[in-house]
């Protein structure tokens, strides 16, 4: 073999040998990293991978729900429950009445249609609008739902509307002719804050008011079954087609009756102006106690039905009659109360409470039963009373018809004796 393929067959030895050291080195190296990790490594590692990823899809959630979501508002979430009149679909159907009652861009018959679509009654007499009025229908908000009996229920909202209302003579003047136009219209906002907007001929007024709607399903739906009431929610605090009157017996004391009238008046009166101190002297109905806080004024009772309730109370059925000067609206609302006196003086116990008229009805109801089942039990027993008289009787008769047969079976006796004497004789 020449010196050069010596030298070649060498030097390939030597690459193959370095290469082998290498492997051998790093290998080494490997088996000290992991004779150096300390314990549970590979289990922190697994964790902490985890933890971002998890934390990822958490920061996308919240990313995703920021951009997408919509602006909160003060509307009560209500859950579908067995009730029909407080499912979703209620609430969306009052809720769109609430929008078509107080929306008047349509002229009068187009009006009187479209609110009859919800009942048999005259709604559009309930809420008369003299200017245009319009409302959104995301500003009307549900406050309470209050259930009664036979799928009843009365449906609290609150309603944020607009009223265009034309300027007067003097405050056209005011506001075209003076030349601090922006000053005058400055003081007339201070001067009623409902006012948001002042035009050429116009003021915009924003107004809240909260209204109560009473609703029933029947074989024929939702139906409002009777006149809106409107009623005043303090909101900074921690919080019927079927005529269910037929059953009660009317009031007929007429002496009285005039003074029920004269008191219906006051109450009205304090109901709608007069402080929760003031309210509190004619009204125990924890429920109404703020009454309407001058958001409408008191014109007059137009209806009245009287009936006799549970021991010396009295049940008024009224309509009532109010109007908000500055709105020009006008409403007609159905009040049911439940009337008692007190030290000579009439107040008012319930507000549109339909149960204290059932459990009322109910009982007279229970009473009558009683007294038929008294009567059945009476009769029953006089009944078995005359069966055992009947039977008493009918054991008697046995009784003489077997001694009778004793009596002929003695006799047969002693002539078949005397038959025989004879004979042997």
């Amino acid at each position: 073999m020449s010196k050069d393929k010596k030298s070649l067959l060498k030097r390939l030895s030597n690459i193959t040998k370095k290469q082998g050291d290498m492997e051998k080195v790093k290998r080494e190296k490997k088996k000290k990293l992991k004779k150096n990790k300390p314990r549970g490594y590979n289990a922190r590692m697994t964790g902490s991978i985890m933890f971002w990823v998890l934390f990822g899809f958490m920061f996308l959630f919240v990313f995703v729900n920021a951009i997408s979501g919509s602006k909160p508002t003060e509307e009560i979430i209500v859950d579908n429950k067995t009730t029909n009149v407080s499912s979703q679909s209620a609430t969306e159907f009052t809720k769109r009445f609430v929008y078509d009652l107080f929306n008047n861009d349509l002229d009068r018959s187009e009006r009187e249609n479209k609110l009859n679509q919800y009942s048999k009654l005259d709604l559009a007499e309930s809420l008369k609008l003299s200017y245009k009025t319009t409302v959104d229908y995301n500003d009307i908000s549900l406050k309470e739902i209050e259930e009664f009996e036979d799928e009843k229920a009365h449906h609290t909202y609150s309603v944020v509307y607009k009223t265009e209302i034309p300027l007067s003579d003097d405050e056209l003047e005011k506001v075209n002719k003076n030349k601090d136009n922006d000053k005058v219209i400055e003081d007339m906002m201070e001067d009623d804050p409902d006012i948001i907007k002042i035009t050429k001929e116009n003021k915009i007024k924003l107004t809240k008011t909260f209204i109560v709607i009473p609703l029933e399903f029947n074989d024929s739906g939702f139906v409002i079954n009777n006149y809106p009431s409107f009623t005043y929610i303090n909101e900074n605090e921690d919080k019927t087609s079927s005529n269910t009157l037929s059953g009660l017996k009317i009031f007929g004391n007429d002496e009285e009756e005039a003074n029920i009238k004269n008191f219906l008046d006051t109450f009205f009166q304090s109901f709608s102006n007069e402080s929760v101190n003031a309210i509190s002297y004619v009204l125990d109905d924890e429920k109404y106690k703020y009454g309407l806080q001058k958001t409408l004024e008191f014109e007059r009772v137009s209806e009245i039905e009287l009936y006799e309730g549970k021991d010396d109370d009295v049940i008024a059925n009224v309509v009532v009659e109010f109007k908000n000067e500055t709105t020009g609206l006008s409403s007609k609302s159905a009040y049911l109360l439940v009337l008692s006196n007190r030290d000579g003086k009439y107040y008012v116990k319930e507000i549109n409470n339909d149960d204290y008229i059932y459990n009322f009805i109910n009982k007279i109801d229970e009473n009558v039963n009683s007294e038929n089942n008294n009567n059945d039990e009476s009769n029953s027993t006089n009944n078995s009373n005359d069966n055992i008289e009947d039977n008493s009787n009918e054991n008697d008769e046995t009784n003489d018809n077997a001694t009778n047969l004793n009596e002929n079976e003695n006799e047969n006796e002693k002539t078949n004796d005397n038959e025989s004497n004879n004979t042997n004789d």
